[in-house]
């Protein structure tokens, strides 16, 4: 189909222009562009890239022509092929991009000969040619990428975001780095980078809104943003509002668990059945057990429960949809745990909270007998790991005198952590990751009649650091690499239904049957940037994913371009390789021998083919006559359809030898080829 005027006076091309002005509108300047299709009947000698600066998407488009863009380089292909066939084939000029994956280039796998086989066929309808990285404007010849950053604004509002430039350059070179927090530009850093050199800093700025905070990072100037930008997360956890509920018995003991439990949160003792207060760090609502089921649980980002309650089914599900959003929760136990009903209705039976699963009560008495001590090495989990170097200042010297034994199930999923142990081998104190959030069994009670950890030095740190665990956003937060292969584990077991970017533009809304993860990163996710995704079985369960690209994926000088990945991918083909980085206009051509050192290794290797079939001939002229007929089906095949190297060897291989077996099996038929009249088999 040509670009000419159709039945409402529109182009073709006019259309596309439309088209594309429409996913420029939809797309953020970090989508990484691979393959152009031009149709030069306009105006051939321009061949343009686009800058990936949103304020010039408008001008470059009218040099454009149809284009596509795809995080799968076989995908972008294939496209471009079925686009070109609709064009009169001298008027498309394809520029191959060169903006790909490592892991598409990668000699180990079997991609190149698939991306030869498809240049291979787009080369016979159109001008194909392959350029490098560059379209005219600076290009770095640096990546830059940060660390995830955790800030807790209790304690500070100055964050501090570690970078660390790579330079694949040959030369000492000084890089800008620009960094965003959400869009809004925080700052410059100049960095001077040695040849083939790596150099690490910081960059500090202030932020005082709680969230997950998209930082991005990236090279200036650089028009080939999708390739040297790189975003992290920048999680800020805020003062926690914390919901305290008293145990069964609280009311009548003159100090009980939730006293001393308030007293580690820096809240005062009061009296009245509900009191909020401020804290220091931490905003806390007291309410007794009976008072928890008219609680709207979305108002609190922590539950802490003294004693675990029997709850109804209802109360029990709307806990664990708390759970599933990012909520955090700790159950501790008291005189009046019944485990028995409690596994029911917060184990597998019931609404699958609990870590473990609760079993007999153990006490003795102090006076006659040894203490249960915590394990003298504190495990690395976020709440005990400040005691890894000082375990003896309060935590090996920790006294139990009672407690719930508990044990984790074979098959409970793999978020289960032990936080800390007894000497004997039983869990005190188990974590659980539930969806987005986090759940953190006690199997004491924090009284003074169940040990003397409430008078202990380890256990305010230990109780504020768990508050800060369950009340951290960091869970809701993955990183990934696109192109990586690896499978996200997005933590949420229901379907995703909603995917919007940074800029809260609808990415992809499920319709119909839920669509599998490994579908989405292939597609919509096949590219960098910052999306949140919300999933069916709890709206208010929202993660944030950021996808990188690798490193030096797109530099094709880091590949050696020139020697392997020509030799692998370009080698025969009839395309032309352009080099920009000694032109100003954009584009200086330069000769590559590899083809023309292609052609004669495939003289050779037919020239030999002949020879062998000569040597046959005279000692079987059946079966040399049957590989010349193969031999010439072979290049049939190899003429009509694309194909890598080692499917000719195995196409010419096949048809010579079936062509051989053929006529040696078949006596009847009479044979007078290359022979005088009347001579035969």
């Amino acid at each position: 189909m040509s670009m000419g005027v159709v039945d409402d006076d529109t182009s073709r091309f006019e259309r596309v222009l439309g088209q594309l002005e429409n996913l420029f509108r939809t797309s953020g300047p970090n989508d990484s562009w691979q393959l152009l299709l031009h149709g030069n009947s306009f105006r051939p000698e321009r061949i343009r890239l686009p800058s990936f600066q949103l304020e010039a998407v408008a001008s470059e488009i009218r040099e454009l022509k149809p284009t596509f863009q795809s995080g799968n380089v076989i995908a972008t292909l294939t496209r471009a092929i079925r686009m070109a066939e609709e064009f009169p084939s001298d008027a498309v000029e394809v520029i191959f991009f060169t903006d790909l994956q490592r892991s598409e280039w990668a000699s180990s796998t079997e991609l190149p000969g698939r991306i030869r086989e498809l240049l291979d066929q787009l080369s016979r309808l159109a001008t194909v040619m392959v350029v490098s990285s560059d379209d005219g404007n600076r290009l770095s010849n640096s990546t830059v990428n940060s660390g995830i950053v955790d800030v807790d604004l209790s304690e500070q509002n100055e964050v501090e975001v570690p970078f660390e430039v790579t330079s694949f350059a040959s030369e000492n070179d000084s890089i800008e780095i620009g960094f965003q927090v959400d869009g809004e530009s925080i700052g410059t850093r100049n960095v001077i980078v040695g040849e083939q050199d790596r150099s690490a800093g910081t960059m500090l700025f202030q932020i005082h809104q709680p969230g997950v905070h998209a930082l991005r990072t990236q090279t200036l100037p650089d028009a080939l943003m999708a390739d040297n930008v790189f975003w992290s997360p920048v999680v800020v956890n805020g003062p926690a509002n914390i919901l305290l509920v008293r145990g069964a018995n609280d009311e009548v003991k003159d100090v009980s668990a939730s006293d001393f439990l308030a007293a580690a949160l820096e809240v005062p003792n009061e009296q009245s059945r509900r009191d909020t207060m401020q804290a220091a760090s931490h905003r806390v609502t007291n309410i007794p057990r009976n008072e928890f089921s008219s609680e709207q649980l979305d108002e609190f980002d922590v539950v802490l429960f003294c004693g675990i309650p029997v709850l109804t089914l209802v109360d029990a599900e709307r806990l664990r949809q708390f759970v599933e959003a990012g909520g955090g929760v700790m159950f501790s136990v008291d005189e009046t745990t019944n485990a028995t009903a409690v596994n029911q209705v917060f184990g597998s039976e019931g609404v699958d909270l609990l870590p473990a699963v609760l079993g007999e009560h153990k006490s003795i008495d102090p006076r006659f007998e040894e203490s249960f001590r915590f394990e003298s090495e504190p495990s690395t989990h976020p709440i005990v790991r400040e005691f890894r170097n000082s375990p003896e200042s309060g935590f090996s010297t920790t006294r139990i005198y009672q407690y719930v034994k508990s044990s984790i199930p074979d098959d409970i999923d793999a978020g289960v952590k032990r936080v800390v142990d007894l000497v004997n081998g039983d869990p005190l104190i188990v974590e659980r990751q539930v969806g987005l959030g986090a759940v953190v069994l006690v199997n004491t009670s924090f009284e003074p009649q169940w040990g003397s950890w409430v008078l202990w030095p380890s256990y305010l740190p230990m109780i504020q650091e768990m508050v800060r665990y369950l009340n951290s956003l960091e869970r809701k937060v993955v990183v990934s690499t696109v192109g990586s292969g690896d499978l996200l584990d997005l933590t949420m077991s229901g379907p995703l239904t909603r995917i919007v970017d940074e800029q809260e533009n609808l990415v992809w809304e499920m319709v119909g049957r839920p669509t599998s993860t490994d579908q989405l990163l292939g597609t919509v996710l096949a590219r960098p940037g910052v999306f949140r995704l919300s999933y069916r079985d709890n709206e208010d369960a929202q993660q944030v994913l950021f996808r990188n690209c690798d490193q030096a994926e797109s530099d094709l000088k880091t590949l050696d371009s020139r020697d392997r990945i020509r030799k692998e991918i370009f080698q025969g083909l009839n395309v032309t390789v352009t080099d920009s980085l000694n032109d100003s206009s954009g584009y200086s051509q330069f000769s590559d021998p590899v083809s023309v050192h292609a052609y004669s290794r495939w003289l050779f290797f037919f020239a030999f083919l002949f020879l062998l079939i000569d040597a046959v001939l005279g000692a079987s002229y059946r079966l040399g006559v049957g590989m010349l007929l193969g031999l010439l089906c072979g290049i049939a095949i190899i003429w009509s359809l694309p194909m890598s190297a080692n499917a000719i060897f195995v196409v010419v291989a096949g048809t010579m030898s079936l062509g051989g077996i053929l006529l040696t099996r078949a006596p009847g038929i009479r044979m007078t080829f290359f022979r005088g009249a009347g001579s035969s088999a």
